[in-house]
């Protein structure tokens, strides 16, 4: 590897405030409007993926696969929470991690109301 690349990954993980490995990992350097990091033009957890893990895929049309995060921080970098997938299922996570009703995601109204279903067959068993 040579000096210069040595160089720019030194100062890419310059920007990142490492904890433990299953923590996030956040972006300290300038993100663009939507609140993602940004390093020099190019997403920020897309860099921090792959030189951690290697090239970025491509779906079965051709287009490249979307960086996904597992813990739904926009600027987190820990490769342990980040995974490639494609536009639809970056939309999926999307819907179900907005904050949307009345501050929940949907995730958190789904197991709320599943939470509901069983405690209601839980008293109808008790009840007879």
């Amino acid at each position: 590897m040579g000096r210069q690349k040595i160089d720019v990954i030194g100062s890419f993980w310059s920007h990142v405030c490492k904890k433990g490995p299953m923590d996030c990992w956040e972006w300290t350097g300038c993100t663009d409007k939507d609140g993602y990091g940004r390093f020099r033009r190019k997403g920020a957890h897309r860099i921090a993926y792959m030189i951690t893990k290697g090239p970025i895929g491509v779906d079965a049309c051709g287009n490249s696969l979307l960086v996904l995060h597992h813990c739904d921080n926009k600027i987190c970098m820990n490769p342990n929470h980040l995974y490639t997938g494609t536009t639809g299922e970056g939309l999926k996570e999307k819907v179900l991690n907005d904050k949307d009703y009345q501050g929940l995601t949907l995730k958190e109204i789904i197991k709320i109301s599943e939470r509901m279903i069983l405690m209601k067959h839980i008293k109808n068993k008790l009840v007879k």
